[in-house]
């Protein structure tokens, strides 16, 4: 990554570190979710960000602390058919730079059922292979996220969803998605973690139609708690089915629902800056996580997206995605 990309990301890794500085690992870490710079005028191919960003900051706060991840969509400077391979071999650098090597097979399982295996296949992507991510300190643990659309309609993407997850996830059972099938299509893969006793795999969903959203969607989340989180972030708007993503999350050790969240995009939202710190702030209070630094969030740090999440002990966690607004190209 050049000096004119570090520049440009620069605000945003300062907010993920709370400091002024960026240490060599975060810059380490930086070149691998980055890649090869998209180097052209034109908006750049990323399905990250509504604008084409490639790079968030994911602020998550739960009762006791607040974690940083960087999430970012490698590559986008090659054609699509070197650029497949080359953000495999992105991951892969990444899971041993994380002191992530026990789930190297967990991650070649995920590849094998969710990217297409034929180089002309890879090609016609439309948006690349994966997303990767992790901790901006030297925490172990990497993530890998991957898009299952290009393998059909939403009964296939099912079939190849459980599959997966009947290889992946030692216990797994097909009933424990069964919730979710009737108002939910699942469009995207993950794995997150360091080593296979702590870390999950996850499934995220779109509803299946273009409908109002409901309460009762959200089969085991739907409690009080979360229901305000609904009606503060959407404020009574009918959004896209592209606005609002749902995940589940299972234990690869024991097959157990770790936990589920739901995630609202802030572009189908907006609200001005100082609206989202007194939102942020007041609900972090309901939910009784650990506060959000929103006083750094100013301009050119936008809200991507904002989740709600809860895990099995009943704990929620307030999750916050930030992007860098990209000037007009």
């Amino acid at each position: 990554m050049g000096a004119r990309e570090q520049a440009l990301w620069r605000p945003l890794v300062a907010f993920a570190r709370a400091a002024s500085g960026i240490d060599d690992l975060l810059l380490a870490k930086l070149d691998v979710l980055m890649g090869v710079a998209w180097q052209h005028r034109a908006r750049p191919p990323s399905a990250l960000n509504n604008d084409g960003a490639p790079l968030e900051l994911c602020l998550s706060a739960g009762k006791h602390g607040v974690s940083r991840r960087l999430i970012g969509d490698p590559h986008l400077g090659l054609p699509m058919a070197q650029r497949v391979p080359a953000s495999l071999a992105a991951a892969r650098h990444l899971i041993r730079l994380t002191r992530s090597t026990a789930l190297a097979p967990a991650f070649d399982l995920l590849v094998a059922h969710t990217i297409p295996p034929a180089p002309d296949e890879q090609a016609a992507l439309p948006a690349g292979a994966l997303w990767l991510a992790c901790s901006v300190d030297d925490e172990p643990g990497f993530a890998a996220y991957t898009n299952i659309e290009w393998c059909g309609d939403g009964e296939l993407r099912w079939q190849r969803a459980l599959e997966w997850l009947g290889q992946a996830s030692t216990g797994f059972s097909d009933t424990s998605l069964a919730p979710w099938r009737q108002h939910w299509t699942p469009f995207a893969a993950g794995l997150e973690g360091d080593r296979p006793d702590r870390a999950r795999v996850k499934l995220y969903y779109r509803m299946t139609e273009d409908r109002p959203f409901r309460r009762d969607m959200l089969a085991g989340l739907d409690d009080p708690v979360v229901a305000s989180f609904c009606r503060g972030v959407i404020q009574g708007r009918i959004l896209p089915r592209s606005g609002i993503v749902l995940s589940t999350e299972f234990a690869i050790a024991t097959g157990h629902l770790m936990g589920m969240k739901l995630d609202i995009c802030g572009h189908c939202t907006p609200r001005k800056t100082s609206e989202w710190q007194d939102f942020i702030a007041d609900f972090a209070a309901t939910a009784e996580v650990a506060p959000l630094p929103v006083e750094h969030l100013v301009p050119p740090m936008d809200v991507a997206f904002i989740g709600i999440g809860r895990r099995g002990d009943g704990d929620y966690r307030l999750n916050l995605y930030l992007k860098h607004q990209r000037e007009a190209a």
